[in-house]
């Protein structure tokens, strides 16, 4: 994800879509994506395995209710000033 815009990409996106299967194996996945958008602002090392506790909490519960399909994650990134 750019910071920077141009003209073939518009505006920089703050919000960020994953849609993962609702199985167990890819809970990583959204563990992963939550911690590499986080890392961009530059958390303390204690917050942000914080984040991947609560993200591995979080869409493990989703996943457990889950009867199949999908589970869609939206993550929405704001920068600290």
């Amino acid at each position: 994800m750019s910071e920077h815009p141009t003209a073939e990409s518009g505006p920089p996106q703050r919000t960020v879509g994953l849609e993962i299967p609702a199985e167990f194996r890819f809970v990583s996945m959204a563990r992963v994506a939550a911690a590499s958008l986080a890392a961009e602002l530059d958390p303390a090392i204690d917050d942000l395995e914080d984040l991947r506790v609560a993200v591995n909490e979080l869409v493990g519960i989703l996943v457990e209710a889950a009867t199949g399909g999908t589970i869609l994650i939206r993550i929405d990134r704001k920068s600290v000033v």
